[in-house]
């Protein structure tokens, strides 16, 4: 009698079929429940601060708050909830939430950076000046905060440092085209006829960020606001400028701190 060799192979091989055939809508289910019970147990502040990078800042702005009651004392809350509130052109808010920010971190360079910024919108120089200075401190070489002190100062009417701070700009430029502009305005202010129109005033300065849910998101190395202004100047050596204040610190990702700006300042 011939013998016939089992293949045990292919008995694994058509179970295995059985088996998926059979457990497949039960293994699928289970992995579904699985993922929204990790999507519910998801922190406030990550779903804010993913819906923060995503660009989607009213949704953020939501679970931020709730995320800020839960834990007090998490500077970035602070951090993003005044970006959102800077770009909403709410300064004061913003303000508030920068300021708190600050007395639960004192070593994050970004936060006097942007309170020095929100003072400028909110035309209160002699205080911008002074957070300002809080970044040189940590940061002497900040080519966008010389240009800035140069504007608080100019509309200070203040020729002296007006100067000190645009002469040091053109040393740590950030774009070479504002660079340039800046060369002009100082040899511009530098005559000894030149004078400060007399009524000078920030409140034509705008704010003109704008923002959008696909692009709101970059490199921690850069950002995703941009701006456009124009600067010109009279034959009375005075300078008509106008001046766009934008903020640009959206990040993919958050290590240990914010990342730094590379690129905030006034845009010429």
């Amino acid at each position: 009698m011939k013998k016939v060799k089992f293949n045990f192979s292919v008995l694994i091989y058509f179970f295995s079929i059985i088996l998926i055939l059979v457990f497949t809508p039960e293994v699928l289910t289970f992995c579904s429940v699985t993922n929204l019970l990790a999507q519910e147990t998801q922190s406030n502040f990550n779903k804010g601060e993913q819906y923060y990078i995503e660009g989607k800042f009213q949704i953020a702005k939501i679970f931020l708050e709730k995320a800020l009651t839960e834990d007090p004392e998490n500077y970035i809350i602070y951090y993003y909830l005044g970006n959102i509130y800077f770009l909403e052109q709410n300064y004061e808010v913003a303000l508030n939430y920068y300021l708190k920010g600050v007395e639960f971190n004192k070593n994050v360079t970004i936060f006097y950076y942007n309170i020095g910024l929100t003072y400028y919108n909110l035309f209160k120089f002699e205080e911008s000046i002074i957070w300002f200075l809080k970044v040189l401190e940590l940061q002497p070489t900040n080519g966008s905060v010389f240009l800035n002190l140069g504007f608080c100062y100019y509309f200070l009417k203040d020729k002296e440092n007006t100067l000190k701070y645009w002469k040091l700009y053109v040393e740590y430029p950030t774009d070479p085209v504002k660079r340039e502009k800046i060369l002009y305005f100082i040899s511009v202010i530098s005559d000894p006829n030149f004078k400060f129109p007399e009524n000078m005033t920030a409140s034509s300065s705008t704010s003109n960020t704008s923002t959008s849910s696909s692009s709101s998101s970059s490199s921690s190395s850069s950002s995703s606001t941009s701006s456009s202004t124009s600067s010109t100047t009279s034959s009375s050596s005075s300078i008509d400028t106008t001046l766009v204040d934008t903020i640009l610190q959206s990040a993919t990702t958050i290590d240990e701190v914010p990342p730094e700006p590379t690129d905030s300042e006034e845009a010429l």
